[in-house]
């Protein structure tokens, strides 16, 4: 079952930044890579390149939110801190292959980037224990 917890904790992540990479171009007005060049790593580089902040910082969001909702699942299904690190570390490789597989990216977004996952799913699953453990003092 636990297992089960932990999936379905990955999934709502990447299903959380898909929605909110998405969502964060049509906010902004941006028109997204052509589709049928995405293995064209010069025409990425060179579209990531003239990218705004604000789309870079769009994705940075839609990284930490993805944690948050992680962690949020993890802390819902019980999960202990075992499991809360194991989803950042997997969030956070995943981050990384991002940054490796999408060339052009600001060195700066590579930090924040990487510096959203952990936190993301420490603050979800931190808040659902705190959210647990003052409803069951309040119960008793």
């Amino acid at each position: 079952m636990k297992a089960l917890i932990f999936l379905a904790a990955l999934a709502l992540f990447v299903i959380t930044v898909s929605f909110f990479e998405y969502v964060g171009p049509l906010l902004l007005g941006i028109d997204g890579p052509d589709p049928t060049r995405y293995s064209d790593a010069a025409y990425m580089a060179d579209f990531l390149a003239r990218q705004p902040a604000a789309s870079f910082l769009l994705v940075a969001l839609a990284h930490f939110l993805g944690a948050v909702v992680g962690g949020l699942v993890l802390g819902l299904g019980g999960l202990g801190r075992r499991a809360l690190w194991g989803l950042a570390i997997l969030c956070t490789i995943a981050g990384i292959a991002n940054l490796v597989m999408l060339p052009g990216q600001p060195v700066w977004f590579w930090v924040l980037d990487l510096l959203t996952y952990a936190p993301g799913v420490w603050l979800g699953y931190t808040w659902v224990a705190r959210t647990r453990a003052l409803v069951a003092e309040r119960a008793a």
